[in-house]
This record gives structure tokens, C-alpha cells and sequence, in this order.
């Protein structure tokens, strides 16, 4: 089970948006509270150009999830400056559930992009069926 699954048996609560633009964004960030916030790069940059986030207090906000495309890096260096090291960019966000890389807190707020699938399956050309996991390309 998800991290954030887990949370919400455990009694976290989630906060929905009903539209992605600032205002709204903004205020219930504000008044919830929201620490984690999923969003595609369209959102963030039409987040970080709009000019009423210094009016709300963004400061909750532990985890910036990025994903659905690549976020370019000067939008990164941007949530980077503006809100610190939130910055997440996930693999697979919606395809199902989100894949992203382990690694140490170091590395978090990396300003490129999320990378590629670690498995590939391939098929055979002459037959059509899938070669075994692992399989390379002859």
C-alpha cells in the first residue's frame, strides 16, 4: 500500500481541489494546512507566474509531486527558490501507481527530469511473443 493510502487509514485527511488555478490552489493550502500536493508541470508554472502566492502562506507544502510530463529545470530552480527542497518529480503518475527513486534526502529537489522505466519487455520480431524478462536485443 502507498505511503499516502497508509496515511489516510491512519487518520490523515486529503484536501481536493475543485480547479487547479492559483486562488483556489493557494487558499486551501493555506487554511488546511496541505503538505502534499500532486500536480503536472502546466500547473506549477501557471503557479509559480501567478502574482497572488505571496498572499497566501505556502509554507506547509513538504512535498511538490511533478509528474504526467517532464518539468523543465528553470520551472524547478523556480519551486526550488521559492518554496526549498519540495521538489519531487515522479515516473508514472498516471499510469497507476506513481514509481519514483529511493534515494537518500540529499538528492530531493534534483531539477531534472524523472527518468524512464527500469524494465523493459521486448518481443520477439519473428515470432511475436514477449522474450523473457532481461532478455537483450540479438
Amino acid at each position: 500500500m502507498g505511503r499516502r493510502h497508509g496515511a489516510l487509514l491512519l487518520g490523515a485527511r486529503a484536501v481536493l481541489a475543485p480547479s487547479p488555478d492559483p486562488e483556489t490552489v493557494f487558499s486551501l493550502v493555506a487554511a488546511e494546512r496541505v503538505t502534499w500536493i500532486p500536480a503536472v508541470p502546466a500547473s506549477v508554472i501557471t503557479w509559480l507566474n501567478s502574482p497572488l502566492r505571496s498572499r497566501y502562506d505556502l509554507t506547509s507544502i513538504r512535498t511538490l509531486a511533478v509528474g504526467g510530463s517532464r518539468l523543465n529545470p528553470e520551472p524547478a530552480r523556480s519551486v526550488l527558490a521559492e518554496l526549498g527542497p519540495v521538489l519531487t518529480q515522479v515516473f508514472g503518475h498516471g499510469r497507476g501507481p506513481p514509481l519514483r527513486h529511493a534515494s537518500d534526502r540529499s538528492r530531493r529537489g534534483r531539477r531534472r527530469d524523472a527518468g524512464a522505466a527500469g524494465l523493459t519487455r521486448r518481443r520477439d520480431p519473428r515470432r511475436g511473443r514477449r522474450r523473457p524478462t532481461g532478455a537483450g536485443r540479438k
